[in-house]
């Protein structure tokens, strides 16, 4: 064995007389999937250990065809073949490699699986320097490990799509690989943990969660603290996760925004039809439209109008927890409220009528208020039906004299 110095000193001697006599060379660099967790787990002793194992493998493996073998990277090993230039002399040597990771490493006592990522690049090059031939085939291992990882989360992941779905899945995944005692996904404002219940205290270690160099969040742990010299086994996962997850933030906010009113940050009916699908057993149907809208419109303009309706749709938001509010066209507004009865609707809504004269009040418009209709419906029923009863209670509300509730 030898260290990566070493090796390079060795790369620029045989490069040379490869020049001189037209044949060629091969570095296989092999990065090895896998240590950060072993040190994770079994600290910074089982990692070395992990380490040691592995070259020990790929010594037995190679050292009747390779010159010269070195670390040359926190969990890579680059092999120095001369006279190999061939893609039908090289392929076999790389079978070997993976055949001799297919067993686990046992690292006291625990049996890791190690996987191993293989870059292979040949020289020499008109216009390469040495060392580039080196940190080529570095590179060429790093994207097989990003191929690799990739892959895998992907099987991790399965039918994961929304940001919540994806990233509490890696979170479970987290616990179970590396054995944490728990562990956080942070994107924005938004976090994801396993177990439920984090551990008291401080986390103990915390990296940063970057895509295309951009950080979107944190990635924290409570458990084994990892060197930081071990770090970047870590990092390998932590990379294509961090793109998952912004990829899904991106998903996320264009259904949002596919399904959500503009002017209101409501529900449109696209969104209240796909919540819909997650209420189950009985539930009230409400739909409040604002008395005599258009002659705001005509006294105060359309922008004072849209004003007044905004402030309208945060009132009704605020109504409870769990209630899907959807702007359903106009001035109208639905709201589905899940395990409500006619009468806690109806009770629901005259407090939302007094809540509603305040509004007109802060944008100067004067008082104003809304006529509803309330109706009971279940989840078997068809929703268009129980939105027909409702709509239909608040036109007779509006006849009846306007700023009163009628059931359906």
């Amino acid at each position: 064995m030898s260290d990566r110095r070493a090796f390079e000193d060795r790369l620029d001697l045989e490069l040379a007389r490869a020049r001189e006599d037209g044949s060629k060379v091969a570095v296989v660099v092999c990065a090895l999937l896998g240590v950060g967790r072993v040190v994770i787990l079994h600290g910074e002793a089982g990692g070395a250990a992990c380490m040691r194992e592995a070259k020990r493998r790929l010594a037995d493996v190679v050292t009747t065809d390779a010159s010269l073998i070195a670390r040359v990277g926190d969990a890579e090993f680059a092999l120095l073949f001369v006279g190999l230039g061939e893609r039908a002399d090289i392929e076999p040597v790389e079978a070997r490699i993976a055949a001799a990771f297919e067993t686990p490493i046992d690292v006291d006592g625990d049996p890791i699986l190690i996987g191993v990522a293989i870059g292979t690049k040949v020289g020499p090059g008109r216009r390469r320097t040495d060392t580039d031939l080196l940190w080529r085939a570095v590179d060429a291992s790093k994207n097989a490990s990003t191929s690799i990882v990739q892959e895998w989360l992907g099987d991790v992941r399965g039918e994961a799509t929304t940001l919540d779905e994806v990233a509490q899945t890696f979170a479970d995944s987290g616990i179970a690989m590396f054995g944490l005692d728990g562990c956080e996904f942070v994107v924005g404002e938004r976090s994801w943990h396993a177990p439920a219940t984090l551990p008291a205290g401080p986390w103990t270690g915390e990296l940063p969660l970057r895509t295309e160099g951009r950080p979107i969040g944190w990635f924290r742990w409570w458990g084994q603290e990892v060197p930081d010299a071990d770090l970047s086994g870590v990092e390998v996962l932590l990379d294509p996760i961090a793109a998952a997850l912004d990829r899904a933030s991106v998903v996320d906010a264009s259904v949002n925004r596919a399904r959500t009113d503009p002017l209101t940050g409501l529900l449109n009916r696209e969104g209240l039809a796909a919540e819909l699908a997650t209420v189950s057993g009985p539930f009230a149907v409400g739909i409040v439209d604002l008395d005599h809208f258009k002659r705001i419109n005509d006294r105060f303009g359309h922008e004072v109008g849209d004003e007044v309706l905004h402030d309208f749709a945060v009132l009704l938001q605020q109504s409870r927890a769990g209630d899907l509010v959807a702007r359903w066209g106009g001035e109208e507004i639905v709201l589905v409220m899940p395990g409500t009865t006619v009468a806690g609707a109806v009770a629901r809504l005259e407090r939302l009528l007094t809540g509603a004269r305040d509004v007109g009040r802060q944008s100067a418009v004067g008082p104003i208020t809304f006529s509803g209709g309330v109706t009971a419906s279940t989840s078997d029923e068809v929703f268009a039906d129980a939105i027909r009863r409702a709509d239909e209670a608040m036109y007779r509300a509006k006849r009846a004299g306007r700023a009163r509730i009628e059931v359906g």
